[in-house]
């Protein structure tokens, strides 16, 4: 306690630095810092590239998500500096996952999808693999928990964890109980160990005793055994010390003979060992030649089978980008030419239904083939007004006035009379 409030931030890492990031280069030590920063003083609990479900059209499209306790922001780029959206989150929110639809089209980014249902919006999201749909749903599901609380996540994780540890301290006996506790249990260990010795002692010295005992026993026995042998050794030496000389002068000069034979047998097999010893040692030597140019050439091929296996991995790769790519670029020209066939199809009712493409075949007696003259627009033709006009005149029996026409407007309606 006495040394946090003398704890400075920048003392702290330049330590770090000094000790550990000699060799980091400067980006990696900023994507750190920044990812400190947004953990512990942004409340940001997880943030990455995902799939968003865009709004208009019917398609996925790459974003970078930043999930906190009380919004979800949506930007365009991992350089988080151009916001395209931002979801507000609170206790009304939920997250489910979605199934894969049953689509005849091979799509693939038809898995691993979820959505968020707010108040009165969906969105839906799409992770590039099955784990990494669940840590986007346990995060969410995380910041909808947190998003009614007025206080900041990791301020409330820390009061959380200061609770236990004083919760786990009072749960534990005072150090004056384990004194106690330790006192009496040393006092019942010294009076067993006293009774012990005593018992020991006693043991030790009847002990002593019977050995005593047991020593005189056996000193007598040895004593009148010692006794017995020399008088049976003194009748014996007696019968055989005249026997045993001439014996004995014969079976010296034979042993010696056969110890001579045998010395002659023992060189020549050392002799005999020594040369095989020789060739095995030629033999060895070059066994280990070839074990050691063996093992160069075992290492040399694995050397080369890894490079090869990072080469058709390489290739690989680059194969599964192309098909992926080619499969993106069908998908669209498919549905560019679905699109541009339904406005050529709009385009052309549009025109059937326009006043002034219609037109009216006529026949020609001097021609075979069909001629077409266009209609006259409703503008021109005789309104319901002006045949009133003239039934009126007609039936009071007075003359119908002359129509108010120019000569241009005369001449266009006979041209489309004709």
């Amino acid at each position: 306690v006495s040394v946090m409030p003398v704890f400075k931030l920048s003392i702290f890492l330049a330590v770090l630095e000094s000790k550990y990031a000699k060799d980091i280069d400067t980006c990696t030590l900023d994507e750190a810092v920044k990812d400190l920063h947004d953990y512990f003083l942004l409340d940001v609990i997880k943030k990455g590239k995902l799939k968003k479900k865009l709004e208009i059209f019917p398609a996925f499209k790459d974003f970078w998500i930043v999930v906190q306790p009380h919004k979800i922001t949506v930007y365009s780029a991992s350089t988080e500096k151009e916001v395209r959206g931002e979801i507000a989150l609170n206790q009304q929110c939920r997250v489910e996952k979605l199934e894969a639809p049953q689509s005849l089209l091979p799509t693939k980014y038809a898995k691993h999808r979820f959505a968020l249902h707010c108040e009165n919006k969906h969105y839906e999201f799409q992770a590039s693999d099955h784990r990494s749909r669940l840590q986007w749903i346990s995060a969410i599901e995380k910041a909808i928990d947190f998003s009614f609380q007025g206080s900041r996540l990791q301020l409330s994780l820390a009061d959380g964890r200061r609770e236990q540890r004083e919760e786990e301290i009072k749960g534990r006996p005072s150090t004056q109980d384990i004194v106690e506790q330790t006192k009496a249990e040393l006092e019942m260990e010294k009076a067993a160990r006293i009774q012990a010795e005593r018992e020991a002692l006693l043991l030790s010295q009847e002990k002593e005793e019977e050995i005593k005992r047991m020593q005189e026993l056996e000193n007598i026995r040895e004593e009148l055994e010692r006794l017995l042998e020399e008088e049976k050794q003194a009748k014996r030496d007696e019968e055989i010390v005249r026997t045993l000389q001439a014996r004995m002068l014969t079976e010296e000069w034979e042993r010696r003979e056969e110890l001579e034979k045998i010395q002659a047998e023992q060189s020549q097999m050392l002799e005999e060992e020594r040369s095989k010893r020789e060739e095995f040692e030629k033999i060895k030597e070059e066994r280990e030649k070839m074990v050691a140019e063996a093992e160069t050439r075992l290492k040399q091929m694995e050397s080369e089978k890894h490079r090869l296996d990072e080469e058709l991995k390489k290739h690989r790769d680059r194969t599964r980008k192309a098909d992926i790519g080619r499969e993106v670029l069908e998908a669209k020209m498919k549905v560019h030419k679905q699109e541009s066939e339904l406005k050529r199809n709009y385009s052309m009712r549009l025109s059937s239904f326009h006043p002034s493409t219609l037109t009216v075949q006529e026949e020609d007696s001097n021609d075979d083939k069909p001629k077409y003259r266009p209609l006259r627009s409703a503008s021109m033709r005789e309104t319901s007004y002006s045949r009133s006009i003239r039934r009126r005149f007609r039936n009071e029996g007075k003359p119908m006035p002359p129509p108010q026409t120019t000569p241009t407007a005369t001449a266009l309606e006979v041209n489309n009379n004709e």
